[in-house]
């Protein structure tokens, strides 16, 4: 019976060590390829690779990732600070736009290293809230119309919203529906420390509402983040030597440092705390329910100087530097300008209603980077799309009336547009450019 107590307090002991091992980390980075067939972005997937290679992370950091390249099978790989090691090849190349996929890797990852804190980067395409539009960079346009290598991507077949997406042979997108629902089954996921994107236009405040709950703090950009890495290894060095670091001190460093690292490249990144966004998203509904009740509306016939305001309205978006695909704008700007509109047609509610657009959004953003004709950028863009948008208004040749357009669609299936009244004023604006404009 001696023994057999020795025996047991043992094992105990070797499961208590092993627990404890296994709990050690005080962070972890979890990084997600959705790279694809896309040569452009493989071609940065295998930068980050070899950058982490190098980041000889301490035992205070876990580096897991999946890799995602052309006409390869998808490998898991570890991260330590003897060097890479590759842990498990799979048996195709997966369509890394499955949230299967990522369900499969992230429990694969907190698994193998659970952390107090995790970083969960993505690396690939994004669109935002929502697809469609015009590239406001040229080298985009291939992205957003189905040209060479995203073939399929933006079909025939209307989109149910947008997300990130690998492109290319995969043709998918990685909603952030889907994306919610993957962090929600996975424990200790359920909300993580900081969520970054190494894509383009994800600084979306609708695309980031929707994941409020599953991250504590956002870094990624406004605008096209192609060919403009992250300083990687030095960003894992960061939190080998600041393991204590909360996602409020590591975001800071993380946009001031990727910002410079990236010169002339990155054009508008931020850092932004998730537990603020409702406000925004409140203030961005009292905004859109002040825009409504103003008499611009009407179908009647107007008066010239009800046109003429309603024309300067709309020229608030172009005021508002256009990003992304030009369906979104920077919302402080916007905000900016709809408040100098106001204030000048003596609208004071409106005008009101705006200051507290701007200063929401300067509560929720903890710094932000911005250069060329960008700067001045808030640190999050919102859906405002304007008369000059492709798919904004549908107007067919032999079709008098009014057809709202799938990009709008989309965004009125956001969470974002069912819990705000922005996606009325949209609505509204639409069908009155349609008749007016």
């Amino acid at each position: 019976m001696e023994h057999c107590n020795k025996l047991l307090l043992l094992v105990f002991l070797v499961l208590t060590l092993a627990t404890n091992s296994l709990a050690e980390h005080k962070w972890a980075l979890y990084l997600y390829g959705l790279n694809g067939s896309d040569p452009t972005v493989a071609q940065m997937a295998l930068y980050d690779w070899l950058r982490l290679r190098r980041s000889k992370p301490s035992d205070d950091v876990a580096v897991l990732g999946l890799r995602d390249l052309p006409f390869s099978d998808t490998r898991y790989y570890e991260v330590t600070e003897e060097g890479h090691n590759v842990v498990e090849r799979r048996p195709t190349n997966e369509n890394t736009g499955d949230p299967d996929n990522l369900f499969n890797f992230l429990t694969w990852a907190s698994d193998r290293a659970p952390a107090k804190k995790t970083w969960l980067l993505f690396d690939g395409h994004g669109t935002g809230a929502v697809v469609g539009g015009e590239p406001t960079l040229p080298e985009d346009r291939d992205f957003i119309e189905g040209g060479p290598g995203f073939e399929g991507l933006v079909g025939p077949e209307p989109p149910s919203g947008g997300g990130l997406g690998p492109g290319g042979i995969d043709r998918d997108l990685l909603t952030m529906g889907e994306l919610d629902a993957v962090l929600k089954r996975i424990e200790g996921l359920e909300q993580v420390e900081l969520m970054a994107f190494q894509a383009c236009q994800m600084q979306n405040l609708e695309a980031l509402y929707e994941l409020r709950e599953r991250a504590r703090y956002f870094v990624g950009s406004e605008e096209s983040m192609r060919n403009h890495p992250f300083p990687l290894t030095d960003l894992v060095r960061y939190l080998s030597e600041h393991p204590e670091a909360d996602g409020s001190a590591f975001g800071r460093y993380f946009v001031e440092h990727s910002f410079a690292f990236s010169p002339r490249r990155i054009f508008t990144l931020s850092c932004v705390e998730a537990s603020k966004l409702s406000s925004v998203a409140q203030a961005v509904s009292v905004l859109g329910r002040e825009l409504m009740s103003l008499p611009l509306w009407s179908l009647g016939e107007w008066e010239k100087e009800e046109l003429k305001q309603l024309k300067e309205l709309v020229a608030c978006g172009k005021a508002a530097v256009a990003v992304g695909s030009g369906k979104y704008v920077d919302l402080s700007l916007l905000a900016k300008a709809i408040e100098e509109w106001a204030t000048k047609h003596s609208k004071p509610n409106v005008a009101g209603a705006a200051v507290a657009v701007q200063s929401a959004v300067s509560e929720a953003v903890i710094i932000t980077k911005s250069r060329k004709r960008y700067v001045g950028c808030g640190g999050v863009s919102v859906f405002f799309p304007t008369v000059d948008t492709p798919g904004f208004i549908r107007k067919l040749r032999g079709r008098p009336a009014y057809e709202p357009s799938e990009l709008i669609a989309q965004y009125g299936r956001t969470d974002f547009a069912q819990d705000t009244n922005w996606d009325e004023f949209i609505k509204v604006l639409a069908r009155t450019a349609w008749d007016r404009l």
